[in-house]
């Protein structure tokens, strides 16, 4: 079981109720997905909204728990740096697969 760091964890739980900043909902949200033991983790724009430096933190944290874990991973994304964590990268447009590419 992963649990969070306790100085993470601490700074959290000790700002509630009052709002916590888009990085922390992400990674909160994470949290909870992992509860169920997911074989499978699909995120859906996982670093839109968030500034450049927290956006990579996320794509290394979901790719470190998908290693971990040994699940799969599908980010869709418009970030094109993502591209370089990708085993396989799939271009869509108007809901059909244009182009399917080997990743990084």
């Amino acid at each position: 079981m992963q649990t969070l760091p306790i100085p993470l964890a601490c700074k959290i739980f000790s700002n509630l109720p009052l709002p916590i900043h888009s990085g922390e909902q992400q990674r909160v949200a994470l949290a909870r997905a992992l509860v169920h033991k997911p074989r499978f983790l699909v995120a859906d724009e996982p670093t839109g909204n968030l500034d450049p430096l927290t956006g990579q933190t996320i794509i290394k944290l979901l790719s470190s728990i998908a290693h971990d874990t040994q699940a799969g991973l599908l980010i869709a994304t418009h970030d094109p740096h993502i591209v370089e964590i990708a085993d396989r990268v799939l271009r869509i447009q108007d809901g059909q697969i244009q182009q399917v590419e080997p990743g990084s």
